[in-house]
């Protein structure tokens, strides 16, 4: 037998078949695996978040060992917005923690903040924590000669009232619209790309694993996405860790029921907020317990927006059939099930559907409004 060994991708776990060279199917494993194989000639292809796939023949020799490098296939074409020569990229650390968020940036993004006319406000429900403007200096910073290690932290602790509301990040221009993102739990960073006209912000998870499948999930490779989190949750299991919220929405999404039934009890808990309620709706609907599901829906009106564009997917859909059902429902449900669904309808026109966590665009936090 001999041995082949994968490596490239910045060590992240991406699905990889290895094939004959008629094609046909020898081996489905992860790029972190060693795979034993008879000698012979195969083809071994890797799936890329972003979408796109490589091929790399190979031959085995007997009792050979043996790697195979990826790395990520160049891009066909340009992408407008990596060359627009008005819109630098700005990136946010963010760290979100139980009762308050803290913002790392560098020197770079505070330039480009002070030249963009821009302010940042951290939000707990409606209630304002905390805001940083940043003050142009006395003489003109060049941002592409300013240093992009991290050298101001901001903490925006949640008051009173505001420790089991949901955060809400504001980055907003002077006589514009803001433009509204809810931290996903943990690290995570928030990249920003200025035009004269528009202002668009996407959110990423830092840890890159669970970022993948967070990816391959939202471009429709559902069956990658599971892979990863399958591996992910057995993993887990041995050191007793809560399961992420984008390994539960692959596990959705793969239709992955029984995984998830083990997990009602952890989704309905707060730590998950809106998002373990849209989740747990949806896992009662396709377990036929419409009942349960309302119930578990209803709770977003007191948690807030789900931080995943995918929960707000579902939970809307849901909620419309809900709501269509008329008598299906007790008459107190049914005016409960409408009226969330009337507060999270405003929202709908609003949201960045390319972005797979939820950003919109809006007067408050609680005004959604079209740019």
């Amino acid at each position: 037998m001999s041995r082949l060994n994968f490596s490239g991708y910045g060590g992240v776990s991406l699905p990889v078949e290895v094939r004959r060279w008629n094609m046909r199917l020898v081996r489905c494993a992860l790029t972190s695996d060693t795979v034993e194989l008879e000698p012979g000639a195969y083809v071994a292809q890797v799936r890329f978040p972003d979408g796109r796939r490589a091929r790399q023949p190979l031959q085995l020799p007997a009792g050979a060992k043996q790697t195979v490098s990826f790395y990520r296939a160049p891009r066909e074409g340009v992408d407008p917005s990596e060359t627009h020569p008005v819109r630098p990229r700005l990136t946010l650390q963010l760290v979100r923690q139980p009762h308050a968020l803290e913002l790392q940036m560098s020197a770079m993004v505070n330039a480009l903040l002070q030249n963009a006319h821009t302010h940042i406000r951290c939000y707990a429900g409606n209630i304002l924590q905390g805001e940083y403007r940043a003050a142009r200096p006395r003489t003109a910073i060049h941002a592409e000669r300013a240093t992009s290690k991290v050298t101001r932290r901001l903490l925006f602790p949640f008051g009173e009232h505001g420790g089991d509301l949901q955060p809400i990040l504001q980055i907003a221009r002077r006589g514009a619209l803001g433009v509204y993102c809810i931290p996903p739990h943990g690290a995570s960073e928030l990249d920003m790309r200025f035009s004269d006209a528009s202002l668009q912000v996407k959110a990423r998870l830092r840890d890159k694993s669970l970022q993948a499948i967070l990816e391959f999930l939202w471009r429709g490779d559902r069956e990658s996405a599971f892979t990863l989190a399958d591996r992910r949750v057995q993993s887990a299991r041995g050191a007793s860790e809560t399961p992420h919220l984008s390994v539960l929405y692959a596990l959705l999404g793969a239709n992955a029921l029984e995984w998830l039934r083990e997990w009602a009890g952890l989704l309905a808990d707060s730590p998950y907020g809106a998002d373990g309620a849209a989740i747990l709706g949806e896992l009662y609907a396709r377990l036929g317990q419409p009942s349960e599901s309302l119930q578990a829906l209803l709770r977003i009106a007191h948690l807030g927006l789900p931080a995943y564009t995918e929960g707000f997917i579902w939970a809307i859909n849901r909620l419309r059939a809900y709501v269509a059902a008329g008598d299906a429902f007790p008459a107190e449900q049914r005016e409960a099930a409408t009226m969330l669904l009337q507060s999270l309808s405003a929202f709908e026109p609003c949201i960045d559907y390319a972005q797979p966590f939820l950003t919109y665009t809006g007067r408050r936090p609680d005004a959604p409004a079209e740019p």
